[in-house]
């Protein structure tokens, strides 16, 4: 493999130990051995840092090294195989009729001091990804609650000039309802339906519950002193799961 000239020039000691390596050696002293894990870490889904805590004491590939790697030879073809790709779909979706996309943010890291949201699109009946972008903070005025809001609006922008998109499903985030309100919302004249996402309803109402159970709990504690145990308190947690297995199926 030839690599490009991104390797400062190796002093004599350095040489020395490459040339005892049992790696094999690229261009410009690069070792293979250093080059294929970065890119792995990389494609697959891997952090650099949790990999290098997993065999911090065999040691791999210095930090700088690893984003050196990313940077000059993964990027761009990573961007270049997704890009492809997804003309492919686009393509392939573009004759048909009432599409159905389903869309949902990631943030970085929870509460309000996320820096980045990752937005996906699926379309329903493939379930083909045809939408995959990053907002950063700084394009929201440094205001980490507007991230999902902007990014669902350069998907959706995006989606309705290359399908015929007849209904979008999201979560139950208020500012995305209010962009697609039937009458108030930005996208009113779009005709495009928008639906909840039933799974995070079940997923909000287990949490809601959850937070009863405790409350059966203390009872069920001070029951027990007391010594009158009542056995309904006991059957709470399978009583949660099947309501929310229910809503569920009934979405």
């Amino acid at each position: 493999m030839e690599l490009l000239d991104h390797t400062p020039l190796i002093d004599e000691e350095v040489a020395n130990i490459l040339e005892n390596s049992v790696q094999p050696l690229l261009k410009y002293g690069m070792q293979g051995g250093d080059f294929m894990l970065a890119t792995n870490i990389l494609l697959s889904g891997n952090n650099y840092t949790k990999v290098a805590l997993l065999f911090m004491n065999i040691g791999i590939v210095a930090p700088g090294t690893f984003y050196a790697i990313q940077n000059a030879y993964c990027v761009d073809a990573v961007k270049e195989f997704w890009e492809e790709k997804r003309n492919v779909v686009i393509d392939r979706l573009r004759h048909k009729d009432n599409v159905v996309a389903l869309a949902d943010g990631r943030m970085d890291s929870p509460g309000h001091c996320a820096q980045y949201c990752t937005y996906t699109a699926m379309e329903q009946e493939t379930m083909d990804i045809i939408s995959v972008l990053t907002v950063d903070k700084r394009q929201t005025d440094r205001k980490s609650v507007a991230m999902e809001k902007v990014a669902f609006i350069k998907t959706f922008d995006s989606l309705m000039s290359e399908l015929d998109i007849k209904e979008i499903v999201t979560d139950a985030h208020v500012q995305i309802a209010a962009l697609m309100h039937p009458e108030r919302g930005r996208y009113k004249d779009r005709g495009v339906i928008h639906s909840l996402d039933v799974w995070h309803a079940a997923k909000n109402l287990t949490k809601k519950l959850h937070a009863v159970r405790g409350i059966c709990h203390i009872i069920s504690d001070l029951e027990y002193r007391f010594g009158t145990i009542s056995p309904k308190h006991f059957s709470f947690i399978r009583w949660n799961q099947k309501v929310a297995k229910n809503k569920s199926l009934c979405g």
